[in-house]
């Protein structure tokens, strides 16, 4: 995963989103930076304004962890979400079965909570694809 990727998503809802059944959107690139004990960060090049005792200033925020290995409990752990988005929460997995690897969890978006799956299945060593998804927890 390290190295610099786009993300071109495609979804498909069964009761709509926006109105719409079928959609589709395009992350801009974002950088995968691999750490020492192999957690996984992405660089964003995303921004935010602080503010200070002397006033407000915009800043490059550092990268974030997204996918990290538990020693103690020997799962991947997933941390969804962006700085801009108002999600939060851990999906886990077992690790790789041959070239897919299945996280689940439950998170909260914007308050609600959701039961969530990502499938990544890698497809070479410049491509992969993940599978995405959700419904509402209850």
């Amino acid at each position: 995963m390290v190295g610099c990727w786009t993300i071109e998503a495609k979804g498909f809802a069964k009761a709509g989103f926006r109105g719409k059944k079928e959609f589709s959107w395009k992350e801009p690139v974002a950088e995968y930076l691999k750490a020492e004990d192999h957690s996984i960060f992405i660089a964003t090049k995303d921004s935010t304004t602080l503010t200070t005792i002397s006033g407000k200033q915009k800043t490059l925020l550092p990268p974030q962890v997204i996918l990290q290995y538990d020693d103690y409990g020997k799962v991947w752990v997933l941390q969804p979400g962006y700085h801009d988005r108002y999600d939060w929460g851990s999906l886990i997995s077992k690790g790789w079965k041959g070239n897919k690897i299945i996280f689940e969890g439950t998170i909260s978006i914007s308050g609600l909570k959701i039961t969530e799956r990502e499938t990544w299945t890698k497809i070479s060593d410049h491509e992969f694809h993940i599978l995405y998804e959700e419904k509402p927890a209850g």
